[in-house]
């Protein structure tokens, strides 16, 4: 029996032929082709510079500043084009939630980037956030960001921001009395050619998430207004408690005796 190994691009080819003197056909030969990957170590996550708590009033009309920031690493020994891929929620029952979203790479890598909406995929939004309050793309609107890099070489770094405002007009209270914004970022690859090693899926996945709250400002003058007239409340029925105990009287008569005798001089 003989074996022949060969490589073809990202597979590899196995012929076995027999050697029994038995000129060559197809029932003495037979190939089968091998794919073959190249395994690859890559992974994003969240920085802590990332805006982790916004609170607002319940007046309050404008927006805060919101960044979400993801840093992108190759750890492995191969090169490779891959997509980095980012989810953002936009609207919530048809409010805007982050509005003038930018996207920034911390250098000039060749990249494009291409953008899309996605539709949630639950409509009972109230429900969810009952259960749990966090605004992702399970409820709400998202734009979906996807920048495709040609090269990302070996041990090479880079980290992208998504900055933009925040409103707060979709804002439901629950019983949480807060909701996390949550976006996402993704590393897409060629899985034809390349492959994670197992138990590496969890690191090419990320999520950054921004508490916010409302808080409410205490208006002192209904404090003030009812302290005064709680406290004049309070002295009328002191002073009517001692005209009804004969307090003034006495006083009264106690004033006549002692002004008496000075009045009264001799001539």
């Amino acid at each position: 029996m003989k074996t022949e190994r060969r490589k073809c691009g990202p597979s590899k080819a196995r012929r076995l032929q027999s050697e029994n003197n038995i000129p060559g056909n197809n029932k003495t030969e037979f190939q089968l082709q091998l794919p073959v990957k190249y395994a690859v170590y890559m992974v994003v996550t969240s920085l802590e510079v990332s805006t982790k708590y916004l609170n607002f009033t319940a007046s309050e009309k404008t927006s805060h500043i919101i960044e979400h920031q993801y840093q992108f690493n190759n750890l492995g020994g191969r090169k490779l084009p891959i997509s980095v891929v980012f989810l953002v929620p936009i609207q919530l029952n048809q409010v805007t939630v982050w509005d003038q979203l930018h996207v920034t790479f911390s250098q000039n890598l060749s990249s494009r980037c291409h953008t899309n909406k996605s539709d949630p995929r639950r409509s009972d939004f109230l429900g969810e956030l009952k259960k749990t309050p966090l605004l992702n793309c399970s409820i709400a609107v998202c734009q979906r960001i996807q920048c495709d890099i040609p090269s990302f070489g070996v041990q090479e770094e880079f980290k992208v921001t998504l900055k933009g405002n925040l409103a707060f007009d979709w804002y439901i209270k629950t019983l949480h009395n807060h909701i996390q914004v949550v976006s996402t970022a993704e590393i897409l690859f060629d899985d034809s050619e390349f492959a994670l090693l197992p138990g590496q899926g969890a690191f090419v996945r990320a999520q950054t998430e921004t508490k916010v709250e409302p808080y409410e400002v205490h208006n002192p003058v209904p404090l003030i207004v009812g302290s005064s007239v709680g406290g004049l409340v309070l002295l009328a029925l002191v002073t009517a408690g001692l005209y009804k105990l004969g307090f003034f009287k006495r006083q009264y008569k106690d004033m006549i005796t002692e002004a008496g005798p000075e009045t009264a001089s001799p001539q």
